[in-house]
């Protein structure tokens, strides 16, 4: 029993002595009431308070209106009303109070003793109002009832100190409301002033203390002077010295203080801070226990400690603790409760994080129905409708980023919008809005290829990088996501001008991110794309060194591990084969290989990017076979591309150049072993990709296509009817046999032309395919199947002739009706397949005008019949010549008379190759068959360019 235990029961003893009616009984209910209530302070006992409130009753009851110590009774029953309502909230209990302190206020008279106290006391129950309801009239009345006390208590008064701590609460609770720094600045003068009266050993200096230091602390957030929070931390750990284990106000000083070092951890980065607030915040939550009144708040603010240290360290514990921790928050807000929308908005924004580092479906969903149970209760015209909408919206970008719904983007896009409305100009966040919605049209760009939404989306960059100038936290992720989508506009329409601008921005970017910087790597790698495009389109070799060295530097800061390595040694080997075929060196080729295996290694089966690798891979054991001629190296190129066939499934975007390469690779092979299972399928595979660029009905009107595998049962005739009529034949494949093959592998439509113009190309094609097979003692309508001969009297479409029996007169007639562009490009396949046939290096698919005939002489060749009224052109080729010669160079080329027909003819035996001439470069070849190398400049992934989305601070509980 303590000894207030005592002094209650010696009062209960001294009460029963005096009965109703005793002059004493007033005297004696009054001294039981007082310590009940001193026991209530202590213990927190409702009970107690309640006992002491019905006996002030009774007390005041025996002091009617008149006595003299009637306001003394009024002031000590108002007390009692305030602790209860500190304790339980209830509105009654304060407005009681207040009528009590008004009444005896009343009573007394100006120079009454008691007058101070009261004044003293209804001040604090004018603040306590205007904290739960927040109208500043009655903050003013406090404020001016404690001056009126501070005047009644000069120097030397002992209750002076009293007055200048609760004034200068009330000059904080202002600043809080209205932002004023001076009221600020007056707090902590009124606080330094009070401590000065309460020394050490004095009972209420801990608060004093803590006060003193939770303003300098919000004077630390408002200036950053690193001094205010040095003190700050300093009075805490001062007032939590004062407060031992067992002190009631323990838990406070740790919570407080943990919050001061958190603060310092973010201003200074010192990880010893942000362990120091974590344990200090540990230790506060064991003090309050389930149903403590300011457990909430520790839970929310560990909460929060353990995501910076998440952030810092990646651990997914720390992350797992947090949203166990924010969960019990919500458990604690039931709905209705003020905070409840805090506590689901900051529970999604956990969910979503974890869903970033994890990637398990199931956050993300719990995220984004969070996030609308947040904004339901965040209507327009709450303080948080904006960030609500901003949040929501990333959730629904990361699943479009992941399933690819168009619904998903257009509403993020809708929902930022909405944000972006309520942010206006000057307000703090609306650049973050403006580059969030400049995410989600680049990505909506990247998914419909809208152009529209490629100019919206590099507008809102550039008015996001106006509000982020050079300083700014977020001004180098805003210049690298703007230079994505220069390199995007480039890619597009090819404007040297939208990629110079790209690299500039992504320099700009890399100077802001020097070594050690967590995103340098990002910097490094979008600027070697940039540099690797320019030398594709402008074919500078210092570009494409830079690119190199760029991306080397970039593989040096993505270790094994690090989830972005396997795009840059895909990327590096891409432009080490590029380097090998400008200067054939052999070793930046077998770099380019070994590169290329290890990203494979990173994308098992299952990974989205592992037909990529494949067919990365592909291209340079093809080009390897080219140069060196080794079998092994044809056989993987083969083992390869199938495996990436797999993978390309009817639909996929690369499917139709997968199987063309396919197709040359097993040409290849014809070649070299005459396998005619090898020559059936190469002519057949590229029949099979139509589907991928237009149907024949859709384009020509009657001519029937049919699906992959019906186009490749029906075509087999053709390559049955070849292989019959090429068994006898010992020597390799003639020219005119790769023309033949050619043609039958280029009978796919481009779907930009018109419907005339693909109607000639066409016809061209069936040209030769007839001459051909007439060569070969063969009927080309016999050789097809009955529903593609069906069609082809209808190529002929206006000219009236039955290309089954006029195979002479469409010869005759069809190239007239070619436009010049047309015969020139149709001379230039046919040399280019020469060339090709005869081992000739060919750089980026353009013939070498300026060295032909040196480069025909070294494999021991002769160009023939070429027409003699033709000049020849050595510098710009065939492209300047005019309309009646590019139509002589046509007919010379496509004669039906092989011995009058524009050609290569042997001189001799071909001088030996030692691997240090010119190299074969089929790849970049302008054949159909390539299409897929000619045109591979990586897929523009957005994750491998763009930074995370921004998102709003979350609304943890403030100390």
């Amino acid at each position: 029993m303590t000894e207030l235990d005592d002094q209650i029961a010696r009062n209960r003893k001294e009460l029963e002595y005096h009965p109703p009616g005793d002059t004493g009984r007033a005297m004696a209910l009054y001294s039981l009431g007082i310590s009940l209530r001193k026991n209530f302070l202590e213990a927190y006992n409702i009970a107690d308070l309640e006992e002491a409130i019905a006996l002030h009753h009774l007390v005041l009851d025996l002091h009617p209106l008149g006595h003299s110590d009637r306001p003394d009774f009024l002031h000590d029953l108002a007390l009692c009303f305030s602790s209860r309502y500190n304790k339980q909230g209830t509105m009654a209990d304060l407005e009681e109070a207040i009528t009590l302190c008004r009444a005896a206020l009343e009573l007394y008279s100006p120079a009454y003793f008691g007058r101070a106290s009261t004044l003293n006391n209804l001040a604090n129950n004018m603040r306590r109002k205007f904290l739960k309801f927040g109208v500043n009239s009655d903050l003013d009345e406090a404020l001016s009832l404690h001056r009126s006390a501070l005047d009644l208590r000069p120097p030397g008064h002992s209750d002076r100190s009293d007055s200048l701590h609760n004034l200068a609460l009330c000059f904080r609770s202002r600043y809080d409301k209205q932002g004023t720094i001076a009221d600020l600045d007056e707090a902590i003068t009124l606080n330094r002033a009070a401590l000065e009266l309460r020394p050490v050993g004095h009972s209420g200096r801990v608060n004093i203390l803590n006060n003193l230091a939770i303003s300098l602390r919000n004077r630390f957030l408002i200036f950053s002077a690193n001094d205010d929070l040095d003190e700050a931390i300093s009075l805490h750990q001062s007032a939590l010295d004062l407060c031992p284990l067992g002190h009631s106000d323990r838990w406070h000083s740790l919570h407080i203080l943990a919050a001061c070092f958190n603060n310092r951890y973010h201003k200074l980065g010192t990880i010893v801070d942000l362990e120091e607030a974590i344990t200090l915040s540990r230790a506060a939550l064991e003090l309050c226990s389930p149903g403590h009144s300011c457990r909430v708040n520790n839970l929310s603010d560990l909460a929060v400690y353990l995501w910076d240290r998440f952030q810092q360290f990646g651990a997914n514990d720390d992350l797992d603790e947090a949203i166990v921790l924010h969960q019990s928050v919500l458990d604690l807000h039931p709905p209705g409760h003020s905070h409840w929308s805090d506590s689901l908005y900051n529970l999604a924004l956990y969910f979503s994080h974890r869903y970033d580092k994890q990637g398990t479906i199931a956050d993300l969903e719990e995220a984004i129905t969070l996030g609308r149970a947040a904004l339901a209760l965040r209507p327009v015209g709450h303080s948080g409708h904006a960030s609500t909408l901003n949040n929501l919206a990333n959730g629904l970008w990361r699943k479009f980023l992941k399933f690819g719904a168009n619904g998903d983007l257009d509403e993020a896009i809708a929902l930022h919008r909405s944000a972006l409305d309520l942010r206006l100009p000057g307000h703090s966040y609306r650049s973050d809005s403006l580059q969030n919605l400049a995410l989600c049209f680049s990505d909506r760009y990247d998914k419909q290829g809208a152009i529209a939404d490629l100019e919206e989306s590099i507008t809102l960059g550039r008015a996001a990088l106006e509000l982020r100038p050079v300083g700014h936290s977020g001004h180098a992720s805003t210049l690298n996501n703007l230079a994505d989508d220069m390199r995007r506009k480039f890619l597009k329409f090819g404007a040297n001008g939208d990629l110079n601008e790209a690299i500039a921005l992504h320099r700009s970017a890399l100077d802001l991110r020097p070594p050690g910087h967590s995103y340098r790597s990002d910097s490094l790698h979008n600027l070697a794309l940039c540099f690797s495009d320019r030398y594709d389109k402008q074919g500078a070799t210092a570009d494409l060194e830079e690119s190199i060295t760029l991306n080397r530097a970039a593989l040096e800061l993505r270790p094994v591990g690090h989830s972005d390595r396997a795009w840059t040694l895909s990327n590096l080997g891409y432009v080490m084969r590029l380097k090998f075929l400008k200067f054939g060196a052999n070793g930046g080729l077998d770099e380019a290989i070994a590169l290329h295996r290890s990203a494979l290694d990173l994308r098992p089966p299952g990974h989205s990017d592992r037909s990529e690798s494949l067919h990365h891979l592909t291209v340079c054991f093809s080009n390897r076979y080219d140069k060196q001629g080794i079998i092994a190296d044809l056989e993987e190129a083969i083992t390869l591309c199938r495996a990436a066939l797999v993978l390309c499934s009817p639909g996929h975007s690369g499917r139709a150049n997968t199987l063309s390469n396919l197709a040359v690779y097993l040409e290849d092979r014809f070649q070299q072993f005459r396998a005619n299972g090898d020559l059936n399928v190469a002519i057949a595979l590229p029949r099979s990709t139509l589907d991928h660029h237009i149907t024949f009905s859709a384009s020509l009107g009657d001519f029937p296509l049919d699906s992959d595998e019906s186009a490749l049962d029906q075509s087999n005739g053709v390559p049955e009817s070849l292989d019959r009529a090429t068994t006898g034949k010992e020597n390799p494949l003639t020219s005119e046999d790769l023309v033949g093959m050619e043609a039958f592998s280029d009978i796919i439509i481009n779907k930009n032309l018109t419907k005339e113009e693909s109607r000639s190309q066409l016809t061209t094609k069936f040209n030769v395919l007839t001459r051909y097979a007439e060569s070969m003692g063969l009927n080309l309508p016999a050789c097809l199947p009955p529903s593609c001969s069906s069609g082809v009297s209808s190529i002929s479409g206006p000219m009236d002739v039955d290309l089954r029996e006029c195979p002479t007169q469409l010869s005759n007639e069809q190239p007239t009706r070619l436009s010049k562009p047309d015969k020139i490009e149709r001379i230039k396949e046919r040399l280019l397949g020469m060339l090709r046939s005869s081992q000739v290096f060919i750089s980026h698919g353009r013939l070498p005008w300026s060295t032909l005939e040196s480069d025909l002489e070294k494999r021991g060749l002769v160009l023939v019949n070429w027409p003699a009224e033709v000049p020849r052109k050595r510098n710009k080729g065939i492209y300047d010549l005019n309309a009646e010669h590019a139509d002589k160079l046509y007919h010379a080329i496509m004669h039906p008379d092989e011995e009058h027909r524009l050609g290569f003819r042997s001189l001799g035996p071909a001088p030996v190759d030692h691997g240090t001439g010119t190299t074969h470069d089929a790849n970049l070849a302008s054949s159909s068959k390539r299409t897929l190398d000619v045109q591979d400049s990586r897929p523009l992934k957005r994750v491998k360019f763009k930074e995370p989305m921004t998102r709003d601070n979350f609304s943890g509980a403030k100390s």
